[in-house]
């Protein structure tokens, strides 16, 4: 019976990639030579397994509600799906899991991303997906079991690198159409030079009319 492991040993940022990416080493054992492997990995933070300072709290609200209740909230949280091929080896090899990572501060993996600032972030890669081996038959085909994962901490400090190579000295949110179109009307109307000289002058109103008695 196949006996496959994976370890994670290390994780880099791509420069040479076209979207922000990052990519995961990993070196897989196997008990019997392989033919090939179609590996499917799911990348999970690991929430739960971390502590957070009160600044990260404040920005965490928004992912896992008031902090009082995060003994029921806090929980893993689905980072990435990627598929990778692992040419055939004999005992052991090393290869690549290459992660695409957003920027949409839409998906509660990037608002996580983005608040934890202060420490190491727990990761999991869950494996599946089927290997193929030479058997007495010819290619033998088997599926991973379902119990495959490796951990790793990676440093927030490496995410926060990716994106700033990626968007240097800006950030960016999706708007809707509509909502684009208002700021476009109040950015041309206050002949603001910049969309972020718009958002400024609309937290500035925000703000003085907050404090008003």
């Amino acid at each position: 019976m196949l006996d496959l492991s994976f370890t994670v040993t290390g994780v880099d940022i791509d420069d040479r990639a076209a979207i922000p990416t990052l990519v995961f080493a990993l070196n897989a054992r196997a008990s019997e030579p392989v033919h090939a492997l179609a590996l499917r990995t799911r990348v999970m933070l690991e929430a739960h397994r971390r502590t957070y300072s009160p600044d990260e709290e404040a920005r965490l609200e928004e992912v896992f509600g008031p902090r009082e209740n995060w003994s029921r909230t806090l929980g893993p949280l689905t980072w990435a799906d990627v598929s990778t091929m692992v040419a055939g080896f004999v005992e052991a090899a090393d290869f690549d899991v290459r992660v695409p990572c957003s920027y949409d501060m839409e998906l509660a993996s990037t608002k996580f991303l983005h608040a934890a600032v202060d420490a190491d972030i727990p990761i999991s890669l869950l494996f599946s997906g089927t290997v193929f081996t030479n058997g007495p038959a010819g290619i033998g085909v088997v599926h991973l079991s379902q119990d495959l994962e490796a951990s790793w901490r990676i440093p927030s400090a490496t995410w926060h690198d990716l994106m700033d190579r990626a968007f240097p000295g800006a950030r960016w949110i999706r708007l809707r159409p509509d909502t684009f179109d208002r700021l476009a009307l109040h950015k041309a109307e206050q002949a603001l030079p910049t969309w972020d000289a718009a958002f400024a002058h609309l937290l500035d109103v925000h703000s003085a009319t907050a404090v008003m008695p």
